[in-house]
C-alpha cells in the first residue's frame, strides 16, 4: 500500500488500513455488511463510493471514475488527508495503556486537530509562559500547523483521556541529528493532575522509535514557570544552563535518552 497511488476494493477491513496509509480509494460493496462502510467513508470524503448497493461486478461507470480520480491529484490529496484523519494507527497503544493502568495516551495529530492546537496555544496561561505573550492570529497558526504537519523533522501529538477527550498537545522538533526540542500544553481542566510528565515520556519514546540517532531531548522553560519545571523534572529532565530570550530568563533542560 505504501507504494500505491489508488486502491480499488470491496469495503472490508482493508479500508481501515488504506485510511491509515492515507491511500485514496474507490470502494464498492460485495456483501450487505460492507455497505455501511462504503456509505460512511464516501460521505466523509475519505473514499469514493462506486455503488451504494451490493454488486457482483464493477459498475459501468468504474472506468470513467478510475480515470477521473487518477488524473485528479488535488482530489486524491484531499481524500488522503480526510482518510488519515479517520485512523491514526494508535488503537493498540491506547488499549495497552488502559489495561496497564495508564489510561491517558497520545496519538499523532491529524489535520482536523488544528483548532485544538490553536485553542491551547492561545490559552491565557500558555501565552503568559511563552516568549511571545501576544495572542496568535488564526492565519499565522494555520501556516505554522501546516508546516509542522508536513515537516519530516517534527512530530505533533494529541494527548487523550480514555473516552477520547483531548487532554493536551505535544510537539517534538529535531534541532540536529542528535538532539530535538520538546514542548507540551495541557488543557486547563487537566492541569495539576500530574499528567504532563508521563505524556512527555510517551512522546519521547514514540519519537525515538521513529527517529534513529536522537540522544538529547531539550526544553526551554521560563524560570518563573514552576509547574512546568516540576513536570519536566519528574519526566527526567535536568536544568543545564540559564539563558535570556526576548527579555525573559529561562532554563535549558535536558533529558538524555539511551
Amino acid at each position: 500500500m505504501r507504494k500505491a497511488d489508488l486502491l480499488v476494493a470491496a469495503a472490508g477491513t482493508t479500508c481501515w488500513e488504506a485510511c491509515f496509509m492515507q491511500l485514496p480509494s474507490l470502494l464498492f460493496g460485495r456483501a450487505e455488511n460492507q455497505l455501511p462502510l462504503v456509505k460512511s467513508l464516501g460521505e466523509k470524503g475519505a473514499a469514493n463510493a462506486l455503488s451504494k448497493q451490493k454488486i457482483e461486478m464493477l459498475p459501468p461507470d468504474f472506468e470513467r471514475e478510475l480515470l477521473r480520480l487518477s488524473e485528479d491529484f488535488s482530489g486524491r490529496k484531499k481524500m488522503a488527508g480526510i482518510a488519515g484523519d479517520e485512523v491514526d494507527g494508535g488503537g493498540s497503544a491506547r488499549l495497552a495503556a488502559i489495561l496497564g493502568g495508564h489510561p491517558f495516551s497520545i496519538r499523532g495529530a491529524r489535520n482536523k486537530d488544528s483548532g485544538l492546537f490553536f485553542t491551547l496555544a492561545n490559552d491565557p496561561d500558555v501565552r503568559r509562559n511563552s516568549f511571545s505573550p501576544e495572542p496568535i492570529p488564526w492565519e499565522s497558526h494555520v501556516a505554522w500547523f501546516e508546516s509542522m504537519m508536513s515537516a519530516s523533522s517534527t512530530a505533533l501529538w494529541v494527548a487523550e483521556a480514555p473516552d477520547g477527550t483531548p487532554v493536551g498537545v505535544l510537539r517534538v522538533e529535531s534541532l540536529d541529528a542528535r538532539s530535538c526540542e520538546v514542548s507540551i500544553a495541557i488543557a486547563s481542566e487537566f492541569r495539576g493532575k500530574g499528567l504532563a510528565s508521563s505524556l512527555l515520556n510517551k512522546a519521547i519514546d514514540a519519537f525515538s522509535r521513529k527517529t534513529t540517532g536522537i540522544h538529547s531531548f531539550l526544553a526551554r522553560i521560563k524560570t518563573s514557570n514552576q509547574p512546568s519545571l516540576r513536570a519536566f523534572e519528574r519526566a527526567g529532565f535536568r536544568k543545564t544552563t540559564v539563558a535570556i530570550q526576548q527579555g525573559a530568563e529561562f532554563y535549558w533542560m535536558e533529558k538524555i535518552h539511551e
